[in-house]
């Protein structure tokens, strides 16, 4: 009995086997390998390690060597953090600072995910090739269904809503959990995000569109003399941007195209008047830039607000970078001082190579323009931008549009529709009595019709028109409130 004891503790100190805590290439999603990330080197890949309330900061070393084939000893390797996405430029020193900055000071409990443990997963990365010095954060789960449906708050919502998205909630055939990270450069390698709900949406106070204030401007952005790939159909983008907010078609406004002009000297170009910064090589790396970049905050402090806008998103075909160090960005936004972004799809041409498409170089414009993933690619990242400019921030509940993205490639992967909460925090905006999910369901049905690149999302919109329409039907005979639990037919799903 006392070996059957010890066997049965030890098996508890491990912590649950699953998820898997050592990765290889095998373990990673379909487009990673297709891109050919972490091929030949593991040390890219994350490590999923259990940190117990009882642990020294020795005990935890440990087990995180032996994720990393034991090179060295708990002394050798150093331990570093990230709270509030500022890097602690001390290593961990101490199991006090092990436990307070890992957790953020939170109890094990409330980050402990539904695995019902008291213990912390946590992801530890390499910051440097001899994998000696480790970034470690808590990871974000996707919480128990239950919760997430709790987090769509939908007592101000008629009984017909509130059964929609009750219905959806509970549905694990349409919504994935949230994905742990499996890569070094993912979001969630990197952060930890608290959710979100459509209460603490409320509690924030984001500014909603009013009538004289709630329309969304698209300010197409080129360049003097450039070499860019040409613009995806842009109609068609403000087509998809009205579909999918179930706007007025004057709701949403394609402006003409505005010109950087390019300075003497070839360094700047000017833009409504301000200065624009232009370079053509990376200062960090000395990467070179055939097409050159453009400074992303001297465009965002160029676009201008019309009166009655809401927001005003501008993008460009240009590639952007934000400081000296930056290879490039994907593109800047001011939630503060008016609601304006500028964002680039130069990187959504061309197919991944690792983690990022390649730095653009000339085009050819006819297969610049028929490439399926651009439009379907420069859809989903207005529309994600254009939600934070309402507040909604980014999603811990399930595998959506609104999960953060580290890299490009991770950007890819993401799925172009919203996930229950998220689209809870859109009838809240917008009302109920406007905002009609399965209407809206069937026009971006219709709008993906045949089109390339819309593939897997024209598959998810059958099944949830499908699922709305039954719930619909359902809600015209019992009302439902904001604490009733799953629907019976899916009791079993929401409880695994």
């Amino acid at each position: 009995p006392r070996k059957a004891k010890r066997a049965a503790e030890a098996e508890e100190k491990e912590g649950p086997h699953d998820p898997k805590a050592r990765l290889t290439a095998a373990d990673l999603p379909e487009l990673y390998r297709q891109a050919g990330v972490a091929a030949d080197d593991d040390g890219e890949l994350v490590r999923r390690v259990w940190l117990f309330p009882e642990d020294s900061l020795d005990d935890f070393k440990r087990r995180v060597l032996g994720l990393y084939e034991d090179q060295y000893q708990p002394a050798e390797i150093s331990l570093f953090n990230m709270s509030a996405r500022n890097w602690d430029q001390e290593p961990l020193r101490t199991t006090l600072q092990l436990h307070s900055r890992t957790t953020y000071k939170r109890p094990f409990e409330e980050l402990a995910g539904s695995h019902g443990r008291k213990a912390v997963l946590t992801i530890v990365s390499a910051l440097n090739t001899e994998e000696n010095e480790l970034m470690v954060t808590a990871a974000t789960w996707a919480p128990p269904l239950s919760v997430a449906w709790q987090s769509c708050r939908p007592a101000h919502f008629s009984a017909r809503v509130a059964a929609v998205l009750r219905k959806l909630c509970f549905n694990t055939d349409l919504f994935s959990p949230l994905p742990l990270p499996v890569h070094r450069d993912d979001w969630h390698a990197q952060y930890r995000e608290i959710a979100q709900s459509v209460q603490d949406l409320d509690a924030t106070r984001a500014v909603k569109p009013t009538a004289g204030r709630k329309r969304i401007y698209l300010q197409p952005i080129t360049a003097e003399n450039s070499h860019a790939s040409p613009f995806p159909p842009l109609d068609t983008l403000r087509e998809y941007v009205c579909t999918f907010f179930f706007l007025p078609a004057d709701d949403v406004v394609l402006l003409p195209p505005i010109t950087i002009r390019r300075e003497q000297g070839g360094n700047a170009g000017r833009l409504h008047g301000r200065l624009v910064k232009y370079r053509t090589r990376c200062p960090a790396n000395g990467q070179v830039f055939p097409n050159g970049q453009f400074n992303a905050k001297g465009l965002l402090a160029s676009l201008q607000q019309p009166p009655d806008a809401f927001c005003v998103l501008g993008c460009t075909m240009e590639d952007l970078y934000l400081d000296d160090d930056d290879v490039f960005t994907a593109g800047l936004a001011n939630l503060r001082d008016g609601r304006q972004g500028v964002f680039s799809f130069a990187r959504y041409v061309l197919p991944a190579k690792g983690l990022a498409a390649a730095a653009p170089t000339h085009p050819d414009p006819a297969s610049a323009t028929q490439s399926p993933q651009l439009l379907a690619r420069a859809c989903k990242t207005a529309v994600h931008e254009i939600l934070h400019m309402y507040g909604v921030g980014h999603c811990t509940f399930f595998d959506c549009l609104m999960c953060g993205s580290g890299h490009l490639l991770q950007d890819f992967s993401c799925p172009m529709w919203l996930c229950p909460v998220d689209l809870a925090k859109m009838v809240y905006i917008f009302g109920d009595e406007h905002f009609k999910i399965l209407e809206r369901y069937q026009r971006l049905l219709a709008f993906c019709g045949q089109r390339p690149g819309f593939q897997e999302y024209r598959e998810f919109l059958q099944k949830a028109v499908s699922v709305v329409s039954a719930a619909d039907d359902e809600a015209s005979e019992a009302p439902v409130s904001a604490g009733a639990g799953p629907p019976a037919m899916t009791t079993a799903a929401a409880a695994a």
